[in-house]
């Protein structure tokens, strides 16, 4: 199966469409927004819940926008990329406790 995905005549760029970039760019402006209208509202009400909301929507519009910073880099940098972002993902798993 890898061979012939590496035997293909395409570059993984041409499959990326300008409406891919698109979609992420609009991911990232409605997570940082909810991040910015929770953060306050979490904040004016004093509600520690909404707060961890919206940190959970910085985390995600963060996830965004390091996908498009790479998106125009190499198949390996995009790859190491996702192990680290995975390998965060995993960290706050195993560290966060839960109560």
């Amino acid at each position: 199966m890898a061979k012939d995905c590496c035997s293909s005549e395409c570059s993984s760029s041409e499959r990326l469409t300008p409406q891919y970039r698109k979609i992420l760019w609009i991911a990232l402006i409605i997570n940082a927004s909810m991040f910015v209208v929770e953060i306050f509202s979490g904040i004016h009400a004093e509600s520690v819940s909404l707060m961890a909301d919206a940190i959970d929507f910085f985390g995600d519009a963060m996830n965004y926008g390091v996908s498009l910073a790479v998106l125009s880099m190499s198949l390996a940098w995009r790859a190491r990329t996702a192990l680290l972002k995975g390998l965060t993902m995993g960290s706050f798993g195993l560290l966060i406790p839960s109560h």
